[in-house]
């Protein structure tokens, strides 16, 4: 059994540390339904705090252009592919 850890909220680009959480959750294998893999928490005030971050992001995403926008997507899938093989370890 491996459990992944937990970093926090991830917002503007880095990682939030959850303190005073407002909810928690935890993920069980897709296995056995009983091994739990992932505890997660988070509070309520980072998610409108994760809103304005995608809208700040949103525009200039958008005026990137098309071929600027497809390199991003190309580096994203090289780097899951790097990490595929552990990716896949875990979700198994």
């Amino acid at each position: 059994e491996q459990t992944l850890e937990f970093k926090g909220d991830f917002i503007d680009g880095r990682f939030r540390a959850i303190e005073n959480a407002d909810d928690e959750w935890e993920v069980h294998s897709p296995a056995n339904l009983k091994d739990i893999v992932l505890r997660c928490a988070t509070r309520y005030d980072h998610v409108d705090q994760a809103v304005q971050a995608a809208r700040k992001a949103y525009l200039p995403w958008a005026h990137l252009g098309l071929e600027k926008r497809k390199a991003h997507m190309l580096r994203l899938k090289e780097v899951f592919q790097a990490g595929a093989e552990e990716l896949a370890q875990i979700l198994a």
